[in-house]
């Protein structure tokens, strides 16, 4: 995992020609881009966890998972009190990493093709506090943006499939 700022995101995401990136708005080039909103609300917390895991994974095997970025792009909407939990958890996570820079200063996330369990740590923290954040996976084939606060997420699909270029893309992924 590779914290980055808002604009080293907006950078590496704007390079991608199927994403669209302005301010902290990313969007899918193609008109044939599809959503669908995925309720948060759940009966016990641990099916929170597994639709984190579900989420992440939509589609495709995890052995197929070429990478992720994770941007948070909007906090301090709820309690403070609460957010300061998932902060807390997020900074303390990104210290296991090496990173010593506060969520604010560096707000973006690159996960590597072998780090899909650590994009799912990471994302699940924002669907428990409820901070708007995008999850778009490096796979292009299967390029997926993931966006919302609690209590939804909303799933958008780049419309066209491209399997051929799975490869390509995990060799060349990165901030």
């Amino acid at each position: 995992m590779i914290a980055i700022t808002d604009t080293e995101m907006r950078s590496s995401l704007s390079g991608r020609g199927e994403l669209t990136c302005e301010g902290d708005k990313l969007s899918f080039a193609s008109p044939e881009a599809s959503s669908i909103c995925i309720d948060l609300r759940v009966k016990e917390p641990h099916q929170l966890v597994s639709l984190a895991r579900l989420v992440a994974d939509l589609g495709c095997e995890e052995v197929h998972f070429a990478g992720a970025y994770l941007w948070v792009t909007t906090w301090g909407v709820w309690n403070p009190l609460v957010e300061a939990i998932g902060f807390q958890t997020l900074e303390q996570f990104r210290r296991s990493y090496g990173e010593n820079r506060s969520l604010e200063a560096a707000p973006g996330h690159y996960f590597r093709h072998n780090e899909f369990t650590a994009s799912v740590c990471c994302l699940l923290q924002p669907m428990i506090v409820g901070w708007d954040v995008l999850y778009p996976v490096v796979d292009i084939w299967r390029n997926r943006l993931f966006c919302g606060r609690q209590p939804r997420f909303v799933h958008r699909h780049r419309g066209s499939d491209k399997r051929n270029a799975r490869q390509s893309s995990r060799d060349s992924a990165g901030p």
